[in-house]
């Protein structure tokens, strides 16, 4: 995709793990101005958690930095880092039981910490990209049955980013039988 008005060039790449419950997301952006940058790149997540947003909680998981949404036995974490960073590189999150989309404007989320019912959150992420290059981020859900299934799971995908692509690509060779 390429943005016009800000010169910025943004290429996706997505994937759904093939041995664990991660959706996975690689954001390539590439300033194409001669002048270095800062881009603020905002994530969403908004789950409907056994059919119904009554009674969904959504929280910022100190030790893991992510936002992790819970009902019962559903578990979901959002992370977001930097290609050379940590996980939790995010620069400001917000919980929300009604719009996000005028503080996603400004760009100044809430920072709550904790909210129950019909909610989603944002997690946001800067990046200072040199002129006339790119960088890249990564982004992903992971989901589990209980905190302890997707913090380990996190630990994991924090660890293995490029592998878990890598290990989908082949998932998908094998199964359509692609010999490249």
């Amino acid at each position: 995709a390429y943005n016009e008005i800000e010169d910025l060039r943004i290429n996706f790449r997505d994937t759904v793990e093939c041995e664990n419950s991660v959706f996975l997301r690689e954001v390539e952006i590439k300033n194409e101005r001669d002048e270095k940058r800062t881009v603020e790149v905002f994530f969403q997540q908004k789950f409907d958690l056994y059919g119904t947003g009554m009674g969904d909680t959504c929280f910022f998981h100190p030790d893991e930095q992510g936002l992790v949404h819970y009902k019962k036995k559903r578990y979901v974490m959002a992370e977001v880092r930097h290609e050379k960073g940590e996980c939790g590189d995010f620069n400001q999150y917000g919980i929300y039981r009604d719009g996000s989309e005028k503080d996603i404007e400004r760009g100044n989320l809430n920072s709550n910490s904790i909210a129950q019912g019909d909610i989603h959150s944002v997690i946001s992420i800067e990046v200072e990209i040199e002129p006339e290059s790119s960088d890249t981020l990564y982004y992903w859900l992971n989901t589990g049955k209980n905190m302890e299934e997707v913090v380990d799971l996190n630990s994991e995908v924090e660890s293995n980013i490029q592998d878990f692509f890598e290990q989908t690509a082949m998932c998908w060779r094998g199964f359509i039988g692609d010999k490249d």
